[in-house]
């Protein structure tokens, strides 16, 4: 299929709060990004190529001293370029950088180069586990040391979350290793309630959440969410990603929630090859405990560090795949059913406008995520995209112009 030619948005130039100037994104095939060398003791900054081939979308790219690389971006150029068109531009980071621009990627961080801010703030309670998984990309257990702050340690990382301007911390997601393991989970959850953070929600593998009063008690302190790892319904898919059974323990962590009053989304960490098949039979299980499931984050697996060419193209799962098989899998949605996380922006920018101060906004490059929402129809049980009967794009657009208007 042939591509549009690379074009530049007409934006304004414009700069974040610390008066960088702002880049705008390139859009169309092909064009020329920067990126790093992909192996793990290099991390030079190099130009990559993207192009189209076959309907897919690729990256070349040769580093000085460790030579070319090809590697599968998208596999389907239509969606990659539907992506493209639904960005509504970046944000301009925040007032208050703790960390001073030096080098991109090398020095991480929310720097003054920044062009977003905080929409779920992330903390690590630990490093230790109880399982031993496979495909961990966290390596929890071969580290060498424990990593686990005190109560006290975040509580001062809440505080600067808490801090960040202009728009402040207001959701946060607990995760690990396993964050139940860690000795004041219960007492870290009540704090964070009590500084009037207004999600609060942990990711984690369940284990100890297959424990009714164990739930009760997560529930009761204030915990909101369970973003519950959930690779498949069967157990040959748990013991190639976690290295045992699991299903049953999956069953235990539903019910208990459904009696908490919380909420579960699952997390399946797809790879090509060993549970790419399950991302239908997750969804309908989903929709089996809608009363309790408020959404599915499904996650390709991020294939990092030395790794062959062959088994990088064997595990390589991208997000047009996952639109395709959920719907050859269950023909609930097509591929224009799917858009990406950008796409929500204008919501943000319009309630901004009205209340005369920012919030969250979620301006992710629009390459990141794909996503999709389904309406459950009452009687029937029956899912349909929204897409069926409001005319999103037409929406998204006018909410774009009339928040534009309103803030003037």
């Amino acid at each position: 299929m042939a591509t549009q030619a690379k074009r530049i948005e007409s934006r304004p130039i414009d700069t974040n709060y610390s008066g960088r100037p702002m880049n705008n994104i390139t859009k169309g095939l092909p064009k020329h990004v920067e990126s790093i060398c992909p192996d793990p003791d290099c991390g030079r900054m190099i130009t990559a190529h993207m192009f189209e081939e076959h309907g897919k979308v690729y990256m070349e790219k040769t580093c000085p001293e460790h030579g070319y690389f090809k590697d599968l971006y998208w596999s389907d150029v239509e969606l990659y370029l539907k992506a493209e068109k639904w960005e509504f531009g970046d944000g301009k980071g925040v007032m208050n950088p703790n960390t001073q621009y030096k080098s991109c990627p090398v020095d991480c961080g929310i720097c003054d180069n920044h062009l977003s801010h905080t929409a779920l703030g992330n903390i690590d309670l630990t490093n230790r586990c109880n399982l031993s998984c496979p495909i961990c990309f966290a390596s929890a257990n071969s580290t060498g040391r424990v990593y686990e702050p005190s109560k006290e340690e975040v509580i001062n990382m809440l505080n600067l979350y808490r801090a960040e301007q202009p728009v402040y911390g207001r959701m946060i997601q607990y995760s690990g290793g396993e964050p139940t393991l860690h000795p004041e989970f219960f007492e870290i959850i009540a704090e964070t309630k009590a500084m009037g953070f207004s999600h609060i929600q942990i990711a984690s593998n369940g284990l100890k959440f297959a424990d009714p009063e164990f739930t009760y008690r997560a529930a009761e302190a204030g915990l909101h969410t369970i973003y519950l790892q959930f690779d498949g319904v069967d157990d040959e898919v748990y013991i190639k990603t976690r290295g045992r059974p699991l299903v049953e323990i999956k069953e235990k962590v539903i019910e208990a929630v459904r009696k908490s009053g919380m909420k579960i989304v699952y997390v399946p960490t797809i790879v090509n090859g060993i549970n790419d098949h399950q991302v239908g039979p997750i969804l309908e299980h989903a929709l089996a405990n809608i009363d309790v499931l408020s959404g599915i984050s499904y996650q390709p697996v991020s294939l990092v560090g030395r790794i062959s060419t062959e088994e990088r193209e064997k595990l390589r799962y991208t997000l047009p795949d996952l639109a395709r098989g959920i719907e050859e899998q269950t023909g609930i949605t097509s591929k224009e059913e799917w858009y990406p996380l950008s796409f929500v922006t204008p919501i943000s920018k319009i309630i901004s406008a009205l209340r005369g101060e920012e919030t969250v906004n979620i301006a992710c490059h629009p390459h990141c995520s794909l996503g999709t929402y389904l309406f459950i129809e009452h009687e029937t049980n029956r899912p349909v995209p929204i897409t069926r009967f409001v005319d999103v794009d037409g929406m998204f657009l006018e909410l774009e112009k009339l928040a534009a208007k309103t803030k003037a």
